[in-house]
């Protein structure tokens, strides 16, 4: 083999090292192509995402409609956790919802502390940091929960009493402005966060809401411990205004002896809530009496809701009508309850009132307190005095029978009290006894929505044929409920769990004259309500009683036969004549004694809106459900009589 001149080999080398550089070339040319096509690839993913994102509405929306749907999101929460939850959450599905959320300082708004976190000049957690922070200094909620059982929420005496004397170190003073308080907990730790509220140098301008929860009631420990042990601090002052937009405050098992005092004129709401105990002495009673509540109602003019829950005041204390208005002013009217009268506290703004656990006698004595001439909505439910023993003056018999010893019986001869706005009439109770007693002093001349209702669950309805309607309690006459049963604006009757005595359904029919909407719900007796609808005034024709009715709902009512159903509907629909179908006209009462009409009076406003010459209404709507008697095709029939009608079969345990 000849070996290559040195030329060739330059040459052959040169070659080699051009190709090599070509090829090099090209791979950096590649590899810039690649580079370009994963930018490219990865481009396009991320609008792959986006489009994929736009296929669903929730992305189409605009952030500001999103700002408001995350904003009602937040508005439920759990009371017990560590933090809300669901700011977070939000945050966590995209980086857009992230964004969103982060810029939005409502979000942010409640602040969960933690039993440490009240210690004295203590930190704040880092979660309840993070959420200051986020909150851009706008006014926060706090939430705190502290169970008794838990060790931690146990408080040194020491740091109490250091808290007690200076409240600049209390955790609520680091915070942002305040916005509302929901403080659930045991007696140490209430005592804490009354004392902040009480002592605290600055008013709350931006507080608008206080819910505390004593956890293991110690109510009357609390009262004597902070009216006897800490008078000097807990003073109430009667012209600070401490907190002048605080709208709502509900307390369960708190005292209102115990709240921060002051004049509160933006108070909207006050909500209280008693939890039962066991009536055994030594229990004291005296944070519930009627001087406490009287006192906080007097501070607050404008109030317009009032709830009382599963109890009330103990009316110890008559009224004095001509007694001073400075009587409030004074603190002994809070810390030592040294008189037999007080004066009215009248309730001007007062719309609507929730009373459950109610004694029967109660009524007249709280209107007699607190006159609200303007009060449209009363839901009361009363307690079986003769079941559960209940006291008149309230739930510590213990307590009612020393208040009772030096306080006059009430009087029989008390005035009669007329709610002359009250529109809606609702009352629940577990007998028919009990509502022989708390209206017959009261008078409702502007009624347009009535219902009663038994309460007692034990004499529901089991199913079909269970022959239960027979304990059933018997719904008392009108006239022995109703100091003037006459209601002639009452649109809305509505029945539950009672039985209506054939002789008592066309008189109690005959006082509701402009009755537009008749609703039965396990009712035993409603077969004499329709026979008294199907009647027909003589000579005239047309219906005799409501002739305003256009609507009849019947929920799970067992005795009710089509055969009087389509009778009414015929009658008031103008397809049926006067003359057929006789139905029963009672006029006695079952022991014989002939009803007597009601005296007539002329009492303003109260005439009944319809004329004898006015044309009758048409049924428009029958609703049935549950009725075994009634089966759909019965009920759809009605509908060539141009009524909408709904029916649905009956369940073997109806609610």
């Amino acid at each position: 083999m000849s070996r290559l001149s040195p030329g060739a080999l330059d040459t052959a080398l040169a070659v080699i090292s051009g190709k090599i550089g070509i090829l090099q070339k090209t791979q950096e040319q590649l590899r810039i192509l690649l580079d370009s096509n994963q930018a490219s690839i990865a481009t396009l993913e991320a609008e792959r995402r986006d489009l994929e994102a736009q296929r669903y509405p929730i992305h189409w929306l605009p952030p500001e409609l999103l700002i408001q749907i995350f904003v009602l999101a937040t508005d439920t929460y759990d009371a017990t956790a560590h933090i809300d939850i669901t700011p977070v959450r939000l945050s966590h599905v995209c980086r857009k919802w992230r964004d969103i959320s982060l810029s939005e300082p409502i979000l942010w708004r409640r602040v969960f502390l933690r039993p440490d976190d009240l210690r004295h000049r203590h930190v704040i957690s880092s979660a309840a940091t993070a959420f200051v922070s986020r909150s851009r200094g706008s006014a926060v909620e706090v939430v705190f929960s502290g169970r008794p059982s838990d060790p931690q929420t146990l408080l040194v005496q020491s740091a109490l009493l250091l808290a007690l004397k200076d409240t600049q170190g209390h955790v609520f003073s680091t915070l942002p402005p305040l916005k509302s308080i929901s403080f659930q907990s045991g007696y140490d730790f209430m005592v804490n966060m009354l004392t902040f509220l009480r002592n605290g140098k600055d008013a709350y301008p931006s507080l608008q809401s206080i819910d505390l929860t004593l956890i293991h009631p110690a109510s009357a420990h609390l009262f004597d411990s902070l009216r006897n042990d800490n008078a000097p601090v807990f003073m109430n002052p009667w012209n600070r205004q401490h907190f002048p937009s605080l709208q709502e405050v509900s307390v369960q098992d708190v005292a209102l002896g115990c709240l921060p005092l002051g004049q509160l004129p933006a108070l909207r709401e006050l909500s209280l809530q008693v939890t039962p105990w066991a009536p055994q002495p030594p229990y004291r009673a005296n944070f519930l009496h009627i001087i406490h509540l009287a006192r906080f109602l007097a501070c607050a003019p404008n109030l317009e809701r009032l709830v009382l829950i599963r109890g009330g005041p103990i009316f110890n204390l008559q009224v004095d009508p001509d007694a001073p208005a400075a009587f409030w002013a004074e603190d002994r009217a809070w810390r030592h309850v040294s008189h037999t009268r007080i004066p009215p506290v009248p309730m001007e703004h007062l719309r609507e009132l929730e009373w459950t656990g109610a004694h029967p006698d109660s009524l007249h004595f709280f209107f007699t307190h607190f006159p609200a001439p303007n009060l449209e909505l009363l839901d009361v439910a009363f307690v079986d005095v003769n079941k559960h023993n209940a006291p008149l003056h309230g739930p510590d018999p213990i307590a009612v029978a020393s208040v009772t010893a030096d306080t006059p019986a009430p009087g029989l001869l008390q005035p009669v009290l007329e709610l002359s706005r009250l529109k809606v009439l609702r009352v629940e109770c577990t007998s028919g006894d009990v509502l022989r007693a708390p209206f017959l002093k009261l008078c409702f001349p502007a009624l347009e929505t009535l219902s009663i209702a038994n309460a007692d669950l034990s004499l529901r309805w089991a199913g079909a044929g269970s022959n239960a309607f027979s304990t059933l309690p018997h719904l008392p006459r009108t006239e022995s409920i109703f100091r003037d049963p006459r209601m002639p604006r009452l649109t809305h009757l509505m029945l539950s769990a009672f039985t209506v005595l054939q002789e008592h359904a066309p008189t109690m029919l005959a006082y509701m004259p402009a009755l537009e909407h008749l609703e039965c719900d396990i009712v035993d007796g409603v077969s004499a309500l329709l026979a008294a609808l199907a009647a027909t005034r003589a000579h005239v024709g047309g219906p005799k009683y409501c002739p305003r009715l256009s609507r009849i709902d019947l929920w799970c009512c067992e005795d009710v036969g089509f055969v009087l159903l389509e009778m009414v509907v015929k009658l008031r629909n103008g397809f049926r004549k006067h003359a057929e179908a006789p139905v029963p006209q009672p006029a006695s009462m079952p022991n014989g004694r002939v009803i007597k009409p009601l005296r007539r009076t002329a009492r303003a406003g109260t005439e009944s809106p319809l004329t004898q010459e006015e044309t009758c209404a048409k049924i428009t709507e029958v609703h049935v459900d549950g009725c075994p008697s009634i089966s759909e095709d019965d009920a759809r029939s009605l509908e060539k009589w141009g009524v909408k009608v709904l029916w649905s079969p009956p369940s073997k345990h109806p609610s």
